[in-house]
This record gives structure tokens, C-alpha cells and sequence, in this order.
């Protein structure tokens, strides 16, 4: 399923300006200008992977991926709903904190050789 790689590769699109004046460029204002694409498409990630679940193994698996999946997804709706920068900051705060969180997680149960 390539909606994956399209999405990030569209968020990568949106995380920067493209200008050729890169010193005159508003960083605070493309970021608030784009804010709503760049939140629902990085909603719409783990949605997709939930869809990609279900198509490949043809069930809906419960466990702990999906929770930490959905808990991704929740952390985009603040950001995505309002404008208020304390709330921009406080995520952007936690965002690495729980992906981090996720990775050791998921990285931690794999299986050793």
C-alpha cells in the first residue's frame, strides 16, 4: 500500500517553504498558513495504516500497535483544531517524547537472534 509513503512524502512537501529568498522567509507564518494540512495528513497516517491492517490480514487487531497507533493520532487533533502557539509548543514537546516512547516500545519486544 503506497498511501503511506505518498503521505509522508506530502508532509515532507509542507514542513518548509520553498523560496529562493530563504532569508525573507516567514517561518512563523507558513507554519500557521499550512498548519491544517500539515495536522490532517499527519492524522490521516495511522488511519491509513489502520485500513492497510484490515486489508492485509483481513481483521482488526486490538492490541497494543493499535493503541499506539490511535494515541498518534489523538495527539494531531489539538493542533489541527486551534491556533493557540502554547498548544503548537506543548505538542511539538510531546510528539518526540511519545514517538520515542513508541519506538523502544516497539523495538524492545521484537524478537532476539
Amino acid at each position: 500500500m503506497l498511501a503511506i509513503p505518498v503521505a509522508l512524502y506530502l508532509l515532507s512537501s509542507l514542513v518548509l517553504p520553498q523560496s529562493e529568498h530563504a532569508d525573507a522567509t516567514d517561518l512563523r507564518g507558513w507554519y500557521f498558513g499550512h498548519r491544517v494540512a500539515f495536522f490532517s495528513v499527519l492524522l490521516a497516517i495511522p488511519l491509513l495504516s489502520f485500513v492497510k491492517e484490515l486489508i492485509v490480514d483481513s481483521k482488526f487487531p486490538l492490541d497494543a500497535n493499535f493503541w499506539a497507533q490511535a494515541g498518534i493520532a489523538a495527539l494531531q487533533i489539538p493542533p489541527l483544531v486551534t491556533k493557540r502557539e502554547w498548544v503548537q509548543k506543548v505538542m511539538a514537546a510531546l510528539a518526540p517524547v511519545y514517538a520515542l516512547a513508541y519506538f523502544l516500545l516497539l523495538f524492545g519486544n521484537l524478537p532476539r537472534t
